[in-house]
């Protein structure tokens, strides 16, 4: 019984002495992002038991067009492999433009200083408010890997079940990259579900111009009449624009950043 006992305490203090030794790495990393990311707190809690865990509370990531706010951040390192860990999330917002209710994924923490990698990211309860249209889904998956030498983020993403406020449903995976620096700016394939109801949900919206909205309708139109549901077009962002194959979305915020993206080290 005394040597169970004394083996359940070692465990206990080897875990969580692991996971002061992140949280030390994380510290580091915060101030060395020179103002682009912040905490409120950071801390390592105990329990449950054999499961300690560090807590970021009030994450922020400070990027002038798209601030990313999260209320709590959970980091969970894994007893086999120490460069995986498992990380949890709630009440993620970024701009008020996308709001989720909770996410988990794994995180890989061997080379936090030059790149930040995350696999099978779940994202549950997400909304979308564009400047003219809204969607929602209750789940969807994303990989995706920053470079912070090459201000690259490579995106994997899978929302097979979303749906208009108008109640329209539709869906998209896809996979392409972005370059976060001077501007944002990049492209990815993606399979719309749906092709001809989001064509539609787009004019009645207004984000189709009316010279365009009878031509996107005809279109969307003659797809369904052929049954072909499904398509693979391109998502861009160039000069400030987003575009869904020829149709463009909205706007972002042109110009240099007023802000430095952490350096590697």
């Amino acid at each position: 019984m005394q040597g169970a006992l004394a083996i359940a305490i070692l465990a206990i203090g080897f875990d969580y002495g692991k996971h002061v030794v992140l949280k030390k790495v994380l510290e580091r990393e915060i101030a060395n992002s020179q103002g682009f990311v912040s905490v409120a707190s950071l801390s390592v809690s105990p329990w449950p038991l054999l499961q300690s865990h560090l807590v970021l509370k009030n994450f922020q990531v400070h990027a002038p067009d798209t601030p990313v706010t999260v209320e709590t951040v959970s980091v969970r390192q894994g007893w086999r492999d120490w460069r995986l860990a498992h990380i949890e999330a709630t009440k993620i917002k970024s701009a008020e433009i996308v709001k989720v209710a909770e996410a988990q994924g794994i995180l890989t923490i061997a080379d936090l200083t030059t790149r930040v990698e995350v696999s099978h990211l779940m994202l549950k309860g997400m909304q979308v408010q564009l400047p003219l249209l809204a969607f929602s889904g209750s789940q969807a998956s994303f990989n995706f890997l920053y470079e912070m030498a090459f201000r690259r983020l490579s995106l994997k993403i899978n929302a097979p079940e979303m749906s208009f406020s108008n109640g329209v449903p539709f869906g998209f995976s896809g996979e392409g990259a972005f370059k976060v620096k001077p501007l944002v700016e990049g492209e990815m394939a993606l399979k719309v579900k749906n092709i001809d109801k989001i064509m539609k949900a787009l004019v009645t919206a207004g984000v189709v111009g009316t010279s365009q909205a009878e031509l996107v309708t005809a279109s969307s139109n003659f797809l369904g009449t052929i049954g072909l549901h499904d398509i693979t077009l391109p998502f861009k962002v160039k000069d400030g624009n987003v575009s869904l194959g020829p149709v463009s979305l909205f706007r972002i915020g042109k110009g240099e950043p007023d802000f430095i993206l952490p350096e590697p080290f």
